[in-house]
């Protein structure tokens, strides 16, 4: 976990929904700032469908909050 992170996330002015998803991106962010927890995760993690993750993430990209970077695993 990275303070930085987790601080940065808790002092942002947005919808609960949304900020309680950044925090919890938060809590899974090293010390650069990247984080990869699952929408599955995130979803536990914060008691909300997978859905409402997905849309309260998008709605952080659009506002500028977090960037998504699209990666793959062996092809996958």
């Amino acid at each position: 976990m990275s303070f930085q992170a987790m601080a940065w996330a808790v002092d942002q002015k947005l919808p609960s929904k949304d900020k309680f998803v950044l925090v919890m991106m938060a809590n899974y962010a090293d010390e650069d700032g990247k984080c990869w927890p699952s929408l599955n995760r995130l979803a536990s993690d914060t008691s909300m469908s997978r859905s409402t993750v997905q849309l309260a993430i998008k709605g952080l990209e659009a506002a500028g909050m977090l960037r998504i970077e699209h990666r793959s695993q062996d092809g996958v």
